[in-house]
C-alpha cells in the first residue's frame, strides 16, 4: 500500500536534509498591533504589525532589514518597537516574490534563515519543470476523449493544449460491438500553432487519417509536463503529490533530491563574495569548491533515479509515431 506524499512532505524533507543539526533562531507570532495595543491570534495578509513573542533566543536576531520567513511568506523588518510582554516588529510583506498570507498563533517566524521553504517550495517547481525535459524522459500521462464525426478529419486538441502536452502516446477507438476490442488509429497528425480559432479554438489540432466509428469515441493519450504548483495557495500543500502535480508514487523521491543538489551549489557563490563573510570556515579547513563537490555523490543518485523510472514509464507507455 502506498503512503500519501504531499507537497508539504516534499518541502520538510528537502528542508531537514538541508539544515542537518544546525537550528535557525526563532521568535514565535502572538498577534497583530493595531496602533495602540497588541491583539493576540492570527494576522491577515494585510497586516504590517506583527506582534512575536519576546524570546532572549530570537530577539538577539531581530533588526531592521533583517530577512524573516514564516511558512511559505518572506517579510523584511522595517521598524522595531517594545510592548508589554511583546516585540512589535514593522514589516514588508509577501517580500522577494513570495505572496503575503495569513499565519497563525504561534507560527514560528525564521530570524535570516539558511533556506527559507519559500524558496525550496519555488526550487521544487524549477524541479518539476526539469524532470518533464523530453531528454530527462519523465513525465505524466492524460488523456482526451473525442466523438469522431466522419465529416471532419480534424479536431481540435482542447484540453491538451491546455496542459501544454509533450507528445501524443497512442490513439485508440470505441467500436459498437460486444467484441471490446479498442484498435488503433495509426495514421494521424498532430497540428501545432494554427492561426485558426474558428476550427482550432486552442490552436493546436490532431488530423485523423485513418477513421473511427461514427458517434463513438476516440481516445488520445498524451504525454505533458508536471504541474507546478501555485505557491499562493497553501491550502493545496496538503493534497497528495500525485494528485497535484501528476507525479507517481515512484518518483516522489526525485524532485527533494534535486533541490537539495539546486540549493546546495549557490552557497560557494555566496562564499567567494569579498564585499562580506557569510562563511566563517577557513579555507583551510574546507577548501574551495568543497561545497559544490559535496553533491557529487547526490548527482550520481538523481540521474540514476530519473534514469531509473524514465525506463518504468517507457515500458507501460510506448510512443505511437505518427504518418
Amino acid at each position: 500500500m502506498s503512503t500519501t506524499v504531499t507537497f508539504n512532505d516534499w518541502v520538510e524533507k528537502v528542508y531537514r536534509r538541508t539544515t542537518g543539526t544546525s537550528v535557525d533562531v526563532a521568535v514565535y507570532l502572538q498577534g497583530i498591533y493595531n496602533g495602540t495595543a497588541v491583539v493576540t491570534g492570527s494576522c491577515g495578509a494585510g497586516d504590517t504589525q506583527l506582534a512575536v513573542s519576546s524570546s532572549d533566543n530570537g530577539i538577539t536576531g531581530l533588526r531592521v532589514g533583517a530577512l524573516l520567513s514564516c511558512d511559505y511568506e518572506l517579510m523584511m523588518i522595517t521598524a522595531i518597537t517594545t510592548a508589554t510582554n511583546y516585540t512589535v516588529i514593522t514589516v514588508v510583506r509577501g517580500y522577494n516574490g513570495s505572496a503575503a498570507a495569513t499565519h497563525n498563533q504561534n507560527a514560528s517566524i525564521f530570524i535570516q534563515p539558511r533556506y527559507t521553504r519559500f524558496d525550496i517550495g519555488v526550487a521544487l517547481n524549477d524541479e518539476l519543470r526539469r524532470l518533464s525535459s523530453p531528454d530527462n524522459g519523465l513525465f505524466q500521462v492524460k488523456e482526451l476523449t473525442i466523438t469522431y464525426n466522419p465529416v471532419y478529419m480534424g479536431y481540435d486538441l482542447g484540453q491538451a493544449a491546455t496542459d501544454n502536452f509533450i507528445d501524443i502516446l497512442e490513439i485508440r477507438h470505441k467500436i459498437p460491438f460486444p467484441s471490446r476490442n479498442y484498435p488503433k488509429i495509426g495514421k494521424w497528425k498532430v497540428l501545432r500553432s494554427i492561426p485558426d480559432s474558428t476550427i482550432f479554438p486552442s490552436g493546436q489540432g490532431i488530423v485523423f487519417y485513418e477513421g473511427g466509428y461514427p458517434g463513438q469515441p476516440v481516445y488520445v493519450q498524451y504525454s505533458a509536463p508536471f504541474t507546478p504548483v501555485d505557491l499562493t495557495n497553501p491550502t493545496a500543500f496538503s493534497t497528495d503529490i500525485g494528485t497535484l502535480t501528476g507525479m507517481t508514487d515512484t518518483m516522489s523521491d526525485i524532485p527533494p533530491l534535486g533541490v537539495e543538489i539546486q540549493l546546495t551549489l549557490p552557497r560557494e557563490i555566496r562564499r567567494n563574495f569579498m564585499d562580506v563573510q557569510p562563511d566563517p570556515r577557513k579555507a583551510p579547513e574546507i577548501p574551495s569548491m568543497a561545497v559544490s563537490n559535496s553533491v557529487q555523490a547526490m548527482q550520481i543518485v538523481y540521474n540514476q533515479r530519473v534514469s531509473e523510472e524514465a525506463g518504468r514509464l517507457s515500458r507501460q507507455y510506448t510512443r505511437t509515431e505518427s504518418w
